[in-house]
């Protein structure tokens, strides 16, 4: 990708009860918790790569989290308006194996 382009990739648990917050510190080790600012409920947000698809598809199974709660978040930041940018492939992955709904941002920081 060119360096000019910034791609980051994330999957997102939109609302967790304290007590999958906890199991999910366990099943990840690199996970960052925050808190809805509407809702209140714990968020919790982990890079998303080939390597953590499993660990996510078992948690989501085993804590039965609907998909609904889910999401994969795409940040793009770029030095130019208009850019074509290729997806990583483990992210059409991720959407097959864990059935969440993307979401995109792309900002351009002239």
């Amino acid at each position: 990708m060119d360096s000019d382009v910034e791609l980051k990739c994330h999957f997102r648990f939109l609302s967790l009860s304290d007590v999958q917050a906890e199991k999910l510190k366990s099943a990840c080790k690199e996970v960052d918790f925050g808190r809805h600012f509407k809702t209140q409920k714990v968020t919790a947000s982990i890079e998303l790569s080939e390597a953590v698809i499993p660990t996510l598809v078992e948690f989501v199974k085993l804590n039965s989290v609907p998909q609904t709660e889910t999401d994969i978040f795409i940040s793009i930041l770029s030095k130019y308006e208009s850019r074509i940018v290729d997806i990583p492939e483990f992210i059409n992955k991720a959407i097959i194996s864990l059935g969440s709904k993307l979401v995109f941002s792309f900002t351009c920081s002239v």
